[in-house]
């Protein structure tokens, strides 16, 4: 099989522990894309982050951004695809989520909201946005009042996003209490977080539409993912990859098992799928 599209996760995955692209990984996506593949960094970031690390690595790919909600092509302003949750489905989440000791925050289609009283997630976000180009910096907008703000903000939110290092409990209890709700697509991208989008969205949602516009079949797809929110790609994917460092669900779900993040696991699955290399 000639595979066409490769679609990457990035942290666990592309990022090594040190939340860094390493040079096999860079020069091994260059030459997959100078060999006509496209090379789709596949995130529950948000899509200006993505970007940054596109340009980063040199490679103009798609991007498919908050877990399959924001879509952008290369060269294009607005999205292909994008979809937010209803001010509804957001009010329905807060209600829930705000019972417990957690810190929440949302993906925009502009970038980041988040309470004004959590110190350690402006910090988080700030990170970020220093690793980017100043062109390519998000949005950061701090609320006091998030009622106020989902109605300013009403269809342009993409994904809900609680974490906690110390409240894991609080975090499971909530994430029970999303899914039987019936409401959400309800994910993790590990231990410390939830991350709640639109019913029916996720990674393996977002890249079958971009497969679909592009005309590549799924056996023609490669996936490659380490956490619960890679599993629908994974399971889509002709060729789903598991890296080295995966939880033991996404090892048992996927077709083969590359090297860790902090080996350049994903250069070693694109040597051996793209150029037929192998150890």
């Amino acid at each position: 099989m000639k595979y066409r599209l490769i679609c990457i996760d990035m942290d666990g995955t592309l990022l090594n522990s040190k939340g860094e692209v390493t040079n096999e990984n860079k020069e091994t996506l260059q030459k997959a894309q100078e060999e006509g593949v496209s090379i789709v960094i596949t995130t529950g970031r948000i899509y200006q982050c993505a970007k940054g690390f596109n340009k980063q690595i040199g490679i103009n790919g798609p991007i498919i951004s908050s877990n399959g909600t924001y879509i952008g092509l290369p060269d294009e302003a607005e999205p292909f695809y994008h979809k937010g949750l209803t001010y509804d489905e957001v009010m329905t989440f807060y209600k829930c989520a705000k019972k417990y000791p957690i810190e929440i925050h949302f993906s925009t289609t502009k970038g980041i909201l988040c309470d004004v009283r959590v110190k350690a997630t402006e910090d988080y976000h700030n990170k970020l946005n220093e690793m980017l180009p100043e062109e390519e910096r998000f949005e950061i907008a701090y609320v006091e009042d998030f009622d106020d703000a989902f109605e300013t903000y009403d269809g342009q939110i993409l994904k809900a996003f609680c974490m906690s290092m110390e409240e894991r409990d609080a975090l499971a209890k909530l994430k029970a209490e999303l899914i039987a709700l019936d409401l959400y697509e309800v994910s993790s991208s590990g231990g410390d977080n939830i991350e709640v989008m639109p019913k029916g969205v996720d990674k393996g949602y977002g890249v079958n539409k971009l497969a679909e516009h592009l005309n590549i079949p799924k056996e023609a797809v490669i996936c490659i993912g380490d956490n619960e929110n890679d599993l629908s790609m994974i399971e889509y994917a002709g060729m789903g990859i598991a890296m080295g460092n995966s939880t033991p669900e996404v090892l048992e779900k996927a077709d083969d098992i590359t090297l860790t993040n902090d080996e350049s696991g994903v250069a070693k699955a694109v040597q051996k799928y793209i150029f037929n290399l192998s150890e």
